[in-house]
């Protein structure tokens, strides 16, 4: 296997954590937000 094309493939799976981590933060902040907001 060829090191530029492992280099591609973890740069890749390193961005695609990093976009499911990103999107599971702004779920937990909307759901803390909600949650604060409705107990009024």
């Amino acid at each position: 296997m060829d090191m530029t094309l492992l280099g591609q493939a973890v740069q890749i799976l390193w961005q695609g954590m990093l976009g499911i981590f990103v999107v599971i933060a702004l779920i937990a902040l909307c759901v803390a937000a909600l949650t604060r907001f409705t107990k009024k």
